[in-house]
C-alpha cells in the first residue's frame, strides 16, 4: 500500500496551519497511537490514509492474536460528527461481498476518537498493480469488471461509494479486487440532500464526478460510474482524466473541460476501452452507463472478445457449459411472474405431437442456439443486475430449445444442459430473492443429475454436478459460499460412497472438507466462525488425503491437502491458546509444501511453499523462539525473491507480509532480551533447512 500519510494527514488537521506545522502535528498524532491499545488490539504501524481517517496495521492480543487493521477517524469526534462514522459502519455491515472490505467490529477509543476494525489486506493499489502488467488489456478490463460487479452490488443494497479512487481499490497476489474507505459513502435514499449538507466534504478530485463538486443538485449513483471511468482512464493512459498542476485547475477542468481522448495518450489502448472510457465520463450522468451491472456487462465482453480474438475460449463459456440452459432460465423467469406454476410443464408444453429428432439433427439445432447464446450482449445471470437485457437476447433462442427438449427428450447432451440450466436458474433466483424457486430449481437440477448418472454412470455426470457447483461457490460472498460448499459435499460424498477407490472422487472430497474448515475458521464472518465444525472438517481432510496419497497411482498434487489441512489445524490450534501443538502443525504444513514443490516446481507450489514458511516463522514468534523466527523470514524472504521473476504482485505482496512480520520480531527481540542459551539450535537448523 502507498504511504502517503503525511499528505493525508493534513486534511484530518486546521487547514488555517502552516504547512510545517500542520505536517508536523500530523507526526506527533501518529506517533502517539504507536504502541497503544485499542480495545483488545495493539497499534503496531501506520498503513497508510483514507479520505477521513488514518490506518494502522494492529495486532490482537487476546484471546488469540492476529493481525487486523485498525482506521481511526479523529476528525469525526464528537456528536455533530457521529453521522459519518455511523455511515460508514453500516455501509460495511450491510455489504458482504467478496471485493468489499469486511468490518470486523467498531467503537471509540478512550479519548472519543472513533474507530473501525477490518481484516489486514495484503494488496497494493490497483494501478500499481498494472504497473506490472504493463497493456495487459484484458486484465485491466477485468479488474474495473470485479470493481463494477462490487460496485453494482453496493447500490443494489442502497449504498454509493462517492470516492473511489486507486488509492481505494486493492488487488491481491491472486489478481482479486477489493474496495476500501466507505468513510465518504451515501444511502441513495439520501443523495437527495447532499445539497442541504455543506460539511459533507466530496470525492477526490481527479476522479470525482462533476456535479458531485458543484450544486451536488444532481447527485446520484452515475457519480460512481464516472469515477469507475476515471480509474479505467488511469489505468489506460497512465494519468487521471483532467490532470493538472493545481488542485483548482483540476477542478476546473473536470467541471468545465472533456477529457483527452484515451488513446490520444496512449495509441496502443484498444478502441472499446477508450469508448467505455468516454461514455462512463460524460459530463450529463444520463448519457454514461446505466448502471454499474451495465457497465460491468459491456467489460465481460470485451474480456471475451479479445479471448475469441486470440483464439481462445472465454472463461464464463468453457465453466458453464456455454451457458445453453440459460435458455431454460430466463423461460422460467416469466413464469414466477404468474404465467406459469410449474417448472417441469413449462418446459415440456409444445406441440402436442412433436416429431422426433435424431441425435444428429438435436446436436444441430444445439450448435445454433449456442451460437446464439454467444452473441455480445449476453449477461452472466449468477450475478446481480438487470436480467432484461440478458432477456431480449435470448427470447429467440428459448422457443427453439423448448421444441428441441420436447422433441429430443432421450438426447444426452440436451438432458446434460438443461440440468445445468436450472442449476444457473436457481443462482438466479437467489440473486432475485425468490427462495422457493430457488429451491425448487436447485433441486430439479440434482435430480436431473442425478438421472443422468444412474443412466450413464461411466461419464461422471455428478462429477460434472460438482464442478459446477464448486466453480459458483468459488465467485460467491463468503455464507453463499459456505452454502454451495456444503451442498457441494454432499453429492461428493455420495461419489465417494459409490466408487471408495477412486481417487480423484477421494481428493475432491478432502478438498471440499479443506474449503469447509477454512469457511468455519472465519473468525471476521460471525455467522460461520465455528472453530469446533472447522477442526472436525480439517482433520477429515486430513485423513482422506494421507490415505489418497498411500494408493498405487497417487500423484504429488494429492499431497495439496494435507499441507491445507494441516495449515488450518495449526491455526485453529493458535486460536485455542495451544501454541506448541500450533508450532507442531505448522511445521509439518511447511514440510508438506517443500515436499509439493519439489515435486511440481511450478508458481502456485511456490507460494504455498512461501505461505507456509511464512505461517511457521509465525508459530516460532508466538513461543518466543524469535532467533529461529528471524531467520526463517529471511528464508522467506529469498522464496519471495524467487517468485518474483515469474509473479511480482504476488511476490510483492509477499514482500509486505514478510517486512510486517521482521519489525515484530524485531521488537520482541528488543523488548525482551535474553541469554545466549535460549535458542535450539540443532533444532533451528533442522528447521530451517529449505
Amino acid at each position: 500500500m502507498k504511504d502517503n500519510s503525511l499528505d493525508g494527514l493534513e486534511s484530518l488537521l486546521e487547514q488555517s496551519l502552516p504547512d510545517l506545522v500542520r505536517r508536523e502535528s500530523a507526526q506527533r498524532w501518529t506517533q502517539q497511537w504507536i504502541g497503544r491499545q485499542v480495545d483488545s488490539y495493539l497499534v503496531e504501524e501506520l498503513i497508510g490514509t483514507g479520505t477521513h481517517g488514518v490506518v494502522f496495521r494492529a495486532r490482537r492480543t487476546s484471546p488469540y492474536e492476529r493481525s487486523v487493521a485498525i482506521k481511526l477517524l479523529p476528525n469525526l469526534r464528537g456528536q455533530a460528527k457521529a453521522k459519518r462514522f455511523q455511515n460508514e459502519c453500516q455501509a460495511l455491515a450491510d455489504l458482504e461481498h467478496p471485493s468489499i472490505s469486511q468490518i470486523l467490529t467498531a467503537g471509540l477509543t478512550d479519548d472519543g476518537t472513533p474507530y473501525l476494525v477490518m481484516p489486514l489486506l495484503y494488496g497494493v493499489p490497483i494501478d500499481d498493480y498494472m504497473e506490472a502488467h504493463d497493456e495487459d488489456w484484458s486484465r485491466v478490463a477485468d479488474l474495473v469488471r470485479q470493481l463494477a460487479d462490487a460496485v453494482a452490488f453496493a447500490h443494489e443494497n442502497g449504498v454509493v461509494h462517492c470516492d473511489l479512487k486507486p488509492d481505494n481499490i486493492l488487488v491481491d497476489e491472486e489478481g482479486r479486487v477489493t474496495v476500501t474507505d466507505f468513510g465518504l459513502a451515501v444511502r441513495i435514499d439520501e443523495m437527495d440532500d447532499l445539497a442541504l449538507r455543506p460539511s459533507w466534504a466530496p470525492g477526490t478530485i481527479g476522479y470525482a464526478a462533476p456535479e458531485i463538486l458543484t450544486s451536488r443538485e444532481d447527485a446520484s449513483p452515475s457519480v460512481d460510474i464516472y469515477s469507475l471511468g476515471a480509474v479505467l482512464y488511469r489505468l489506460v493512459t497512465g494519468q487521471p482524466p483532467h490532470q493538472s498542476s493545481g488542485w483548482l485547475d483540476s477542478l476546473v477542468a473536470t467541471v468545465e473541460a472533456e477529457p483527452r481522448n484515451a488513446r490520444a495518450l496512449n495509441p496502443s489502448a484498444p478502441e472499446a476501452l477508450s469508448a467505455i472510457c468516454d461514455r462512463c465520463l460524460a459530463k450529463a450522468p444520463a448519457s454514461r452507463f446505466s448502471s454499474a451491472a451495465e457497465l460491468a456487462c459491456e467489460l465481460v465482453e470485451f474480456v471475451d472478445r479479445s479471448a475469441n480474438s486470440r483464439g481462445q475460449r472465454p472463461l464464463v463459456n468453457t465453466i458453464l457449459g456455454l451457458f445453453l440452459g440459460l435458455v431454460i432460465l430466463m423461460l422460467l423467469l416469466l413464469f414466477w411472474s404468474g404465467k406459469s406454476s410449474g417448472l417441469p410443464s413449462g418446459v415440456s408444453s409444445t406441440q402436442a405431437s412433436p416429431v422426433p429428432l435424431s441425435d444428429e439433427e438435436a446436436e444441430r439445432i444445439l450448435k445454433r442456439i449456442e451460437e446464439k447464446l454467444l452473441r455480445p450482449g449476453l449477461k452472466d445471470p449468477t450475478k446481480p443486475g438487470d436480467f432484461e437485457a440478458t432477456f431480449a437476447i435470448l427470447k429467440d433462442a428459448s422457443e427453439e430449445l423448448k421444441n428441441l427438449l420436447a422433441r429430443a427428450p432421450n438426447n444426452k447432451m440436451v438432458r446434460h444442459r438443461t440440468a445445468t440450466g436450472y442449476f444457473l436458474l436457481g443462482r438466479a433466483a437467489h440473486w432475485m430473492r425468490e427462495s422457493e424457486s430457488a429451491d425448487q430449481s436447485l433441486a430439479l437440477s440434482e435430480q436431473m443429475f442425478r438421472q443422468l448418472h444412474r443412466d450413464y454412470p461411466d461419464d461422471g455426470f455428478m462429477f460434472d454436478f460438482f464442478h459446477t457447483i464448486f466453480t459458483q461457490a468459488s465467485r460467491a460472498a463468503p455464507r453463499e459460499s459456505r452454502d454451495l460448499h456444503l451442498m457441494a459435499l454432499g453429492v461428493i460424498e455420495g461419489l465417494h460412497e459409490s466408487d471408495p477407490e477412486n481417487l480423484d472422487y477421494s481428493d475432491a472430497l478432502a478438498c471440499m472438507l479443506v474449503l469447509l474448515a477454512d469457511d468455519y475458521s472465519r473468525e471476521h464472518h460471525a455467522g460461520l466462525f465455528d472453530l469446533e465444525k472447522a477442526e472436525s472438517y480439517a482433520r477429515r481432510a486430513n485423513e482422506l488425503a494421507q490415505w489418497t496419497c498411500r494408493q498405487p497411482g497417487s500423484l504429488p498434487m494429492h499431497r495439496k491437502h494435507i499441507m491445507s489441512s494441516t495449515s488450518t489445524m495449526s491455526e485453529i490450534a493458535r486460536y485455542h491458546g495451544e501454541l506448541e501443538r500450533s508450532l507442531e502443525l505448522a511445521t509439518v504444513a511447511r514440510a508438506e509444501a517443500i515436499r509439493l514443490d519439489e515435486a511440481m516446481q511450478i508458481a502456485d507450489t511456490k507460494n504455498h511453499r512461501f505461505d507456509k514458511t511464512y505461517k511457521l516463522a509465525i508459530a516460532l514468534m508466538n513461543v518466543e523462539r524469535l532467533d529461529e523466527a528471524a531467520a526463517l523470514t529471511e528464508v522467506a524472504n529469498e522464496l519471495a525473491d524467487q517468485l518474483r521473476k515469474v509473479d511480482w504482485p504476488t511476490a510483492h505482496a509477499q514482500k509486505q507480509r514478510l517486512a510486517n512480520l521482521s519489525e515484530s520480531i524485531r521488537d520482541l527481540q528488543e523488548s525482551e532480551p535474553r541469554g545466549s542459551g535460549t535458542v535450539d539450535r540443532e533444532h533451528s537448523n533442522g528447521q530451517l533447512n529449505d
